[in-house]
C-alpha cells in the first residue's frame, strides 16, 4: 500500500510517517537461501605428530571410545581423550571443542537422557496425624 501512494507522487518520508513503518523495514530485503550459508566447517583434524587425519576417521575413534563397557562420556571427554590418548591438535579453546560436540551431535553419538525418565504422580500425606485407636497410643511404641 505504501509502495502504491509513492507511486502516486506522493514523497516516502510523508509516506512512511503516515503509514509509521521505520526506513529500515521498507528497504529491508530478506537474503537469498545462497547468501545465507556461513563458514564451511573442516573435513579433517590435524594431529600433534604432523599431518592431517579425516573427520569420518575421527569419529570411528569416538564410536570405538563409546562402545566400551562402562564408558558415557560427554563431548568435553572425548575431546581430552583425542587430544592426550589420539594426539589430535584440538584446542582448549571453545571452538575446538564445538568440533567434537558437533561431530558427536552429527553422528548421533551424544547421550540425550536428561528427558527420558517417566515423572510419577506425587504421593502426599493424607494423615498428617495418625488416626489413634484408644487413648496415648498415637505414639511409637505403645501406650506411655
Amino acid at each position: 500500500m505504501a509502495q502504491a501512494c509513492i507511486n502516486l507522487g506522493i514523497t516516502k518520508s510523508l509516506v512512511l510517517k503516515i503509514c509509521e513503518i521505520s526506513r529500515s523495514s521498507f528497504y529491508y530485503k530478506p537474503k537469498l537461501e545462497a547468501q545465507k550459508v556461513g563458514r564451511v566447517f573442516s573435513k579433517n583434524t590435524q594431529k600433534t605428530t604432523g599431518g592431517y587425519d579425516d573427520n569420518e576417521l575421527v569419529v570411528e575413534h569416538i564410536k570405538t571410545l563409546l562402545a566400551e563397557p562402562f564408558v558415557d562420556y560427554g563431548y568435553l571427554k572425548v575431546t581430552f581423550f583425542l587430544r592426550e590418548e589420539k594426539n589430535y591438535v584440538i584446542n582448549p579453546k571453545n571452538r575446538n571443542a564445538c568440533r567434537v560436540y558437533r561431530l558427536m551431535k552429527a553422528n548421533n553419538l551424544l547421550c540425550n537422557d536428561k528427558g527420558s525418565r517417566e515423572f510419577t504422580k506425587r504421593q502426599w500425606v493424607k494423615e498428617l496425624v495418625p488416626k489413634p485407636i484408644k487413648e496415648f497410643t498415637y505414639r511409637i511404641g505403645g501406650p506411655i
